[in-house]
Formats: C-alpha cells, structure tokens, sequence
C-alpha cells in the first residue's frame, strides 16, 4: 500500500484498456512520456499512500504483532476498562501504569536524539514481551511509556509490581561510551473504582513524577486517602444515625411546556451546625444492618414526605405531588405498601398521582414479579411508579417491556450532565417512544447545560431535573 504502480505503454491501446488495467495500478501513462507530468503524479500517489498508511495504523492495535499498542488505541481500551472496573470479577487487581526514563531531557542533550530514539526503540520492544495475556501498554513519547497490568487478588501488590519494574529494568540500559546505565522510574495507580480517564492519566502522571524526583529507578504508588474503619467522620455519622437526624429535601422534576411540577423527596443526614451528608455516606452502614436498616429508613422517608404533602396550604398545594425515592430490595417495599397507604388515608391525601414510587432498575431487575404485584397494588390506590437510572442497552428497555405501564422514567444522570450525546442514547430513547408512545414520560436529570437541554427538548423530552431550574412557588424546600 506504500508502493504505487504507474503504468508506461507505448500502445494506442492504452486508452481502451484504461479501465482493466486501473484495477491492478494507480495510474497510466503513454509515450512519449511527459516526465514532470509523470514525477508529479508519482509524488501524489507517495502521499496519498503514506496517508493511507497512516488512518491503517491509527485504528489498528498495533504496528507489529510483538509491539506495544498504538497510544490511541490503548487510551479507547483504558476508557472502557475504567467505565466497567466496578464491574469486573473480584478476583483480578488492575493497575495504571507509567514508566519515564530518568533524566531524559539530560540524556537527550548529551548524547542526542538519535541515541535516545534508538534505546527507547529497543525498550518498547523489551516491554511489549513482558505483559501478561491480559495487560496493554503504549509508548508516550518523550521517554514514557503507560501501561494496564492485572493480577490476582492473591498476589502481593507491592511484590507485583516490583518484580514488573525489576523486569524492565533487566537488560541494564545503557548510553554512551564508556557505557552508562540509564535508569526507569515508574508511577501506579491502583484502578479499584471508576474514574475518569483523563483524572487517573494525571494522577499516574504525578505518581511517575515524583518517582523521578527521586533517586532515580523508584517505584511510587498514587494512593487516594482511605478512610479509617474508625475515622471521625464515620463516627459522627454513626452518632447522627443513632439520633435518626433526618432531614427531607425536595428537588423539583418539572414539565417545561406544562408548568406542572413533581416535588423528589431525597433524604439527608443533617447535624446541629446544618452540615449535610448524602446517601453515599450513611446507606452503606445501614445495608450492613448497622444503626438502623433500610427498611427503617424508608418508612421514615415514607411518614415524613406524605406528612409534608398534607401541610401543604394554599390554592397550589392541591396540585403538587410527591416522589418518594425508596433504597430497600422490592421484597420490603412490597411489605411497606399498606404502610403507604394508611399514611395516605390519615393525611388525608386526596387526588390521583399525589404519590409516587422511585426505584432503581437494578433493584427491580433483581425481582421484576414483585415488582409488577407492587405496580398494579399502586395503581389501584392511584399511586405512581418511577424507574430511576435507565441505560442505554437491552437491558433497561427489556425491564420496562416487562413492566408495561409505568408512570415516569429516568435517565441515568450521565446522559443529561453531557451536552455530547451518543448515537447509543439517540437509539435508547427511539426505542423508549415505541413503549410509551407520544407521551414521552422520560425525565432527563441533571441538565445544567443548554446545549444537553435543547439537544433533550428536540427530542421530545420535556421532563427534566436539574439545578438550572427555578423554584416553583414557595410549597416545598428547593435543594440547590
């Protein structure tokens, strides 16, 4: 493909033959041959193949079977991995990666740029022999290379990567005469937990800094600070769970063409001094059934959010209606329902849609049948269901097949916080419109950008939960 063919013929029948012979070359010539037209003609076709050349060698993994990957290629692989790391078996250990030749730049300047391209030619062909069947890497240029490694949950993870390092350093680099040994220092980043790539690229990139910083030929690890089992933190939240220190707060899901307006309760932990704790903080302690369950929780959630729907007062309050965003297993929300509906009778809430159910989909996916008993048992009370955290893929669109009829539906947050939305998204929400049809009940959440808005509201979306959104009358507290 680097090579072209050009074709001279002193034939007359060239011209007849122009388009059988095409297929086996890049151009024809007849004599007597104009030689700058020729020169010319060879000179595009040289760059039209190293072109070519080139967009070969962007999307292929790598230049030879035995080399690293090309670094495009490797960073779409990283993306990947990062997106489904949670994901991933527990029995691997994944690891970022980054080696630097110490002292580059002075190694450059003293013995030059070929010197230097030559030894890092022969590095990346070391390197690429050291990988296991699972791991990758690419050369950075400049003197670096990144790498993914994996290993078992068994090994040592300090011995691992040691030994690693301790590999590529084997052949003892060296420049110049009298030879003199060149150095590989090497920064890691442990991947148990999704991150942006762009993020652990930079905190592998600080990792291998300061290794080079050091003596040269060090191994630093970028560790993000863990909490202690005991840390303060986790026992102030222990205390404000033990004193049941709730606190509701209301985000608005709002209907842009309509006006109309969903109040989502979401609760919080809330000390003396008005310090807030998310979920993320405090459910872990009570799934593990410390200071209170789930279960607990939610019929707190419960009490307190149709108590609030029932204080309601003005000409407007008969018209707002409550979310309730439930965290227990559906065998325990299906338990809770008759609760729901005494609170309902006590409170005197009267109307349709006053109260609804949001669940996550992969909570309902882990029990579809309880959940249809639920959804018809709320329906029959005038009740209804949203299914939170809907994906792009099968997966989503089979639960909501199943389901049939719900109420709201809504996006995973990622979709709306980008103002860059994906063909796999256009296609999520195309086979959303085949289910619910022209109504659309598909909440886009946290929309900050008018771009994503715009991009949602062509769509036919006109649901949407974000911060931009103005606080409809003073009825409830509008969390910013």
């Amino acid at each position: 493909m680097t090579i072209p063919i050009l074709f001279v013929s002193a034939s007359q029948q060239v011209a007849a033959q122009l388009e059988q012979q095409s297929m086996i070359g890049n151009q024809l010539f007849s004599k007597p041959l104009d030689n700058q037209r020729f020169l010319t003609a060879l000179h595009h076709h040289l760059v039209q193949a190293q072109l070519l050349t080139a967009r070969i060698n962007l999307v292929s993994q790598r230049k030879e079977s035995r080399s690293l990957q090309n670094h495009d290629y490797f960073l779409t692989e990283l993306a990947t991995l990062l997106a489904y790391v949670e994901a991933a078996p527990d029995n691997r250990s994944r690891y970022l990666v980054q080696v630097g030749i110490d002292r580059e730049e002075y190694l450059r300047a003293q013995h030059g740029a070929r010197a230097l391209a030559s030894l890092t030619a022969h590095m990346e062909s070391h390197f690429a022999n050291q990988l296991g069947a699972n791991d990758s890497g690419c050369a950075l240029g400049g003197g670096s290379f990144l790498f993914q490694l994996n290993a078992t949950v068994t090994e040592d993870a300090e011995a691992f990567l040691a030994g690693f390092h301790q590999r590529l350093n084997s052949p003892n680099w060296t420049l110049g005469e009298p030879p003199k040994p060149v150095t590989l220092s090497m920064g890691v980043l442990p991947l148990n937990e999704a991150i942006n790539e762009d993020k652990a690229l930079l905190e592998v990139e600080q990792a291998c800094g300061e290794a080079m910083q050091a003596d040269g030929g060090c191994v630093v690890w970028h560790q993000a600070p863990e909490r202690s089992d005991h840390s303060q933190l986790d026992e102030r939240i222990r205390e404000l769970l033990e004193a049941r220190a709730f606190r509701l707060h209301y985000q608005p899901i709002v209907n842009m063409d309509s006006g109309d307006t969903l109040f989502e309760a979401l609760v919080r932990l809330v000390d003396e001094d008005d310090a807030v704790y998310l979920p993320g903080q405090f459910l872990t302690q009570l799934a593990e059934g410390s200071h209170g369950t789930l279960h607990d929780l939610d019929r707190w959630v419960i009490e307190h959010a149709v108590e609030g729907l029932s204080k309601l007062g003005g000409k407007a309050a008969a018209s707002h209606s409550v979310a309730i965003k439930l965290s227990s297993p559906m065998a325990d929300v299906a338990k809770m329902v008759p609760f729901i509906s005494s609170g309902m009778r006590n409170a005197r809430i009267k109307g349709k849609r006053r109260v609804y159910l949001a669940l996550s989909s992969p909570t309902v996916m882990k029990d579809v049948g309880t959940t249809r008993k639920v959804l018809k048992v709320l329906q029959d009370m005038e009740c209804g269901l949203i299914i939170e955290h809907i994906e792009t893929g099968p997966a989503s669109v089979d639960l909501l097949k199943e389901l049939g009829t719900v109420d709201f539906v809504k996006l995973a947050a990622k979709y709306g916080a980008s103002a860059e939305q994906t063909p796999e998204l256009e296609d999520l929400l195309r086979q959303l419109t085949g289910i619910f049809g022209s109504s659309l009940p598909i909440v886009a959440t946290h929309v900050e950008d008018s771009k994503a808005l715009s991009w949602f509201w062509e769509c036919g979306i006109r649901n949407f939960q974000g911060h931009f959104i103005q606080a409809p009358e003073v009825a409830m507290n509008f969390e910013l």
